[in-house]
């Protein structure tokens, strides 16, 4: 069943690549099969943050080219023009906030978002097939497990809050026959009759009290 989540099949020839389903099942479970794929949950892709982009570095603004010194005779001729003294730059005081607020904020990774489980458990790929019609013998032949096994994922699942119509489970006779028990028997002693159907009682009054 796990490899029926992960690869998702739409069609009964998908259905024949998986290992473990032979054509006799596919035949005639296949449409089940396919149904119950379909309505389970695809896995949720995990989304990051993009980081943030580095701002470019300027570049040193090139030096002006140096003008053409004058001849020795233009020099005596005219006279030497006093170059002004340039202020003496005060040195630049570098505080930790200062520093702290150039460097660049370090990438940060989001945690993924809570969502359900992408994993169906075996519990409802059981309760699935009975809920789509299927009997107690039928799904245990599907999942390849013993009926009692079939039954005690089902109970699992009713008291989790899926539901599940006891008719599922039984004829009406028998359904009606044990709802009249359990009427005259609220402590939930098990009837028995119908002997082959006693490992189902059980599922039946998790059916009707929900525990």
């Amino acid at each position: 069943m796990e490899a029926l989540v992960r690869q998702r099949p739409t069609s009964p020839a998908a259905l024949g690549e998986i290992k473990g389903l032979g054509r006799a099942r596919i035949d005639r479970y296949g449409d089940a099969l396919l149904e119950a794929v379909a309505g389970a949950p695809a896995p949720t892709p995990v989304e990051m943050e993009d980081e943030p982009v580095a701002k470019p570095t300027p570049r040193p603004k090139p030096a002006e080219p140096s003008p053409v010194q004058p001849t020795a005779v233009e020099a005596k001729s005219k006279p030497r023009p006093t170059k002004p003294e340039e202020p003496t730059p005060s040195p630049r005081v570098t505080t930790p906030a200062a520093t702290q607020a150039e460097k660049p904020p370090a990438a940060t990774l989001s945690p993924p978002p809570s969502t359900a489980s992408d994993r169906v458990s075996t519990e409802e790929w059981t309760w699935r097939l009975v809920d789509r019609g299927f009997s107690i013998e039928e799904a245990a032949a599907i999942r390849g497990l013993d009926a009692s096994v079939v039954a005690r994922h089902l109970v699992w699942m009713v008291r989790r809050g899926k539901p599940l119509d006891p008719s599922a489970i039984a004829p009406a006779e028998v359904v009606a026959e044990w709802d009249a028990w359990m009427a005259e028997h609220p402590e939930g002693e098990a009837p028995a009759e119908p002997a082959d159907r006693a490992h189902l009682w059980p599922l039946f009054r998790v059916c009707r009290t929900g525990r």
